[in-house]
């Protein structure tokens, strides 16, 4: 039987969470995050083989997280896609230049979200 990818979630909204692990609960074996703090340890400690990381949530920002990541190297090179309801294009440019691999605007379809995780897998 093949190993499920495992994808960590870094989403503080719980209605976008309970979406994303009904679009992904079959394919994937999902973490659940709804903080930066959260994302960054799990990363750590879960060692996923995709992250799907919010950009805009309290504390600390998706951008830190991914930075945090691409900083830490037992787990810099875990692919990233940054979720965004509405980054201006400097974010977008930043957040790319920081280390996120991929982006997927909110809303998004289901169908492109699996097919930019499968992209990165």
């Amino acid at each position: 039987m093949k190993m499920k990818n495992k994808i960590l979630v870094v989403e503080d909204d719980p209605d976008i969470r309970t979406m994303m692990t009904f679009i992904l609960r079959d394919g994937y074996d999902l973490v659940l995050c709804e903080d930066g703090r959260c994302g960054i340890d799990k990363a750590v400690e879960e060692r996923p083989d995709l992250i799907l990381l919010d950009i805009y949530m309290p504390g600390i920002s998706g951008l830190e997280v991914c930075k945090a990541i691409r900083d830490t190297p037992e787990i810099s090179s875990t692919p990233i896609i940054m979720l965004t309801a509405g980054a201006f294009k400097d974010e977008v440019t930043k957040g790319y230049a920081i280390g996120a691999d991929d982006y997927v605007f909110k809303p998004f379809e289901p169908e492109e979200l699996i097919e930019r995780i499968e992209k990165l897998l």
